[in-house]
């Protein structure tokens, strides 16, 4: 392996685009705030990591490990690794996917359909969705079947990710022992694999992101190589079919099956291992974990009617039992208001833990409940799982009313001295952070005492600004070793009145990730005074002239607005939603200003920005058809109106449409292209305005 290739800036940099645009959204839940803040100044920060890699002094950190609820009863183990080390991790599996794409694709679609490599393995999209290969897969199987190859045994690996060996995995991508970079990969995956020093055990990969995924796929191409030049062998990541003519063939199969995992220091999993006549080829195929093609009729658009059947058809018709559980969580994460539904939901969640986030995120789409909050305080009483309990304290965070709150408030400070499972201690805290919010007493301080740094960053976004001023709390934040917390802190810092100084007194200790970050949003000066992040950020996105007087133009708002743009931009391509968010943002502080230099200047196009009440009025109502604005900057005011509406017609903004009450969906590429031309247009004409003020034209 060399180790110029893996730590080159283009691998590292499509090592982020690879994680971002992974569709693992379980683990992203745990970083997609910190996600965003870095990637802000992600030119900055990968050539950091760049320069501590080449330069010997990158240091991998221990991971935090969290525990999901299986089906079985038992929990799946998640490794949440810091930030960097999963851009590390990731590089690693990109020299992988280059080095062995050509060798596995003979097997793709054949015998393998699990992680199917594109054609482009430049591209960030490298890895296909299951949509694509189970199908293929089921195909296969069927084919088989009905060429009288009926005789099937079944096969899984136990703890399949933990067992896999990192020398034989070093060994795939390189043979021969010596090569360079092996002493410090074999640290970096012992470090991964591990929760402190003394646990290093020489085997196991991170279970949860993309990259691991990559890895443990690539490290049964062996077996798969040899199984399938003389079987009728079939993979989905740990699980396995073979297929035979008659029973001796297929036992004979399983008995070299078994021997080749055993010699990779993989164990079956007696408990699922059986071989047997099929009577139909549905029978053949059996059934995979979290696998089902039953929900491809069910898309964004279905009408709430259908989307009811389908929940239906999901569970048994006595309704307590999930019998297609992959319908059953993709109706509950899409969601829809239904009381019946409801009563099902909050019957069925102490039964099926393993199905916990599919329902916390259908619970969430109500706001006031005494049906939810009653049948959380029921389950968190009666849950063996550290996970589900801390869903339910993060559900009684939004449904309890405050004197719930105030009654509940001791015993969740009891349990969080007592309790040492991430998840729990994670809603533990929101809970209590709420009872601040709610005025309860100055709790978000529990914060300063929390050992795991990551708790800090997902909760930055929720501590009440009152902290902002010189807290106690904030000024721990900022003298920990761990960066993600702090620069999750920069979105508020940018867009308020809160002097760095009163919280930092020497900027020269912070983390280079941490500067690099305040500077792209103005907390701290820039090295390059002349440059306008602005300007570049509309140049490069949106085609447009670069102009270099946007400071000028939003004058105080500078760093507000650009801390909207530059994360909207951020999530051009891997998050459409985001962006659209985010970009709406940035184009109604514009219009602010833009306004504001009309009326001082006595200008056409000034509409009123304030109600009777003198509360400011919507920005779709500013942006209006016909109204003075429009009618003198007919193309700035339809494309901000366009991108407005439609961003109220996404579902982190509302679940139905305020106008004929239809469901709101996500934003399309199609509908993101047509957005980002309007704008490009828009952003154009305000610049030429701007040019001729200032030429007096």
């Amino acid at each position: 392996m060399e180790f110029s290739k893996l730590i080159s800036k283009g691998n590292l940099f499509l090592a982020w685009k690879r994680i971002k645009a992974g569709d693992n959204s379980e683990y992203k839940k745990y970083f997609r705030n910190i996600y965003y803040a870095y990637e802000v100044s992600i030119d900055k920060n990968i050539s950091h990591l760049h320069e501590i890699l080449k330069g010997g002094a990158y240091s991998p950190q221990y991971p935090t490990r969290i525990f999901m609820p299986k089906p079985s009863g038992l929990q799946r183990p998640i490794t949440l690794l810091q930030i960097e080390d999963q851009i590390v991790l990731q590089a690693i599996a990109n020299l992988y996917i280059n080095k062995l794409h050509r060798r596995r694709k003979k097997l793709q679609e054949k015998s393998i359909f699990s992680n199917i490599f594109d054609n482009d393995t430049e591209s960030e999209f490298v890895i296909k969705k299951w949509k694509y290969s189970y199908p293929k897969f089921k195909d296969e199987v069927y084919r088989l079947f009905e060429s009288n190859y009926k005789w099937v045994a079944k096969f899984d690996l136990s703890a399949f990710y933990d067992t896999i060996s990192h020398e034989l995995l070093l060994r795939i991508l390189n043979p021969t022992k010596e090569y360079e970079s092996r002493t410090e990969i074999l640290k970096w995956l012992n470090t991964w694999s591990s929760v402190a020093k003394s646990s290093a055990i020489g085997h196991g990969i991170p279970q949860g992101p993309i990259a691991s995924n990559i890895l443990a796929d690539l490290f049964m191409l062996p077996v798969d190589e040899i199984l399938s030049e003389k079987y009728s062998y079939l993979r989905y990541v740990d699980d396995i079919r073979i297929l035979g003519e008659s029973e001796k063939e297929v036992r004979k199969a399983i008995i070299e099956l078994e021997i080749l995992c055993r010699n990779r220091g993989l164990i079956p999993q007696g408990n699922k291992y059986s071989i047997f006549l099929a009577k139909n080829k549905e029978q053949a195929l059996g059934a995979l974990p979290s696998i089902s093609e039953s929900i491809d009729e069910i898309n964004v658009f279905t009408k709430k009617e259908k989307i009811v059947k389908y929940f239906y058809q999901s569970v048994s018709e006595n309704k307590k039992e999930v019998v297609d559980k992959t319908r059953f969580k993709y109706i509950l994460f899409r969601g829809v208001a239904d009381s019946k539904i409801l009563s099902i939901v909050l019957k069925l969640m102490p039964k099926y833990p393993e199905h916990i986030d599919a329902i916390s995120a259908y619970l969430r789409l109500y706001t006031k409940s005494k049906r939810i909050f009653k049948a959380c305080l029921e389950n968190l009483g009666n849950t063996p799982y550290g996970y589900v309990a801390g869903e339910m304290w993060h559900l009684l965070s939004i449904f309890a009313t405050i004197d719930e709150k105030r009654n509940l408030l001791r015993t969740a400070i009891a349990s969080l001295k007592i309790e040492n499972d991430f998840n729990y201690r994670w809603g533990l805290l929101h809970f209590i952070v709420s009872c601040d919010h709610a005025g309860l007493g100055n709790y978000s301080n529990f914060l300063i005492y929390q050992k795991d740094p990551l708790h800090q960053a997902l909760l930055a976004y929720y501590v009440p600004k009152r902290y902002y001023n010189s807290s106690k709390l904030i000024k721990y934040i900022f003298k920990r070793n761990s960066f993600e917390a702090m620069i999750v802190f920069a979105d508020y810092l940018s867009s308020s009145d809160v002097e760095l100084s009163k919280i930092v007194t020497d900027l020269s200790k912070l983390p280079v990730q941490v500067v690099n970050t305040f500077q792209s949003f103005g907390i701290i000066p820039s090295s390059d005074t002349t440059a306008d992040p602005i300007g570049i950020v509309l140049s490069e996105r949106y085609k447009v002239k670069k102009y270099s007087n946007w400071k000028s133009v939003f004058g105080k708002e500078y760093s507000h607005a650009m801390y909207f743009l530059k994360t909207a931009d951020s999530n051009y391509h891997s998050g459409r939603t985001h962006w659209l968010q985010h970009q709406n943002s940035f184009n109604q502080i514009l219009f602010y200003v833009f306004q504001e230099y009309l009326q001082n200047n006595s200008l056409p196009g000034i509409v009123r920005l304030n109600g009777g009440d003198g509360k400011l009025l919507a920005f779709g109502n500013l942006v209006q058809k016909d109204n003075q604005f429009d009618k003198n900057y007919p193309k700035v005011s339809i494309a901000f109106r366009n991108c407005n509406d439609r961003r109220n017609k996404l579902p982190a903004s509302h679940p139905y449409e305020i106008k004929g009450g239809q469901r709101t969906s996500h934003l399309r590429k199609g509908e993101q292209e047509g957005i980002r031309k309007e704008l490009s247009v828009a952003y154009s004409k305000i610049i030429e305005f701007f040019e001729s003020m200032s030429n007096g034209v």
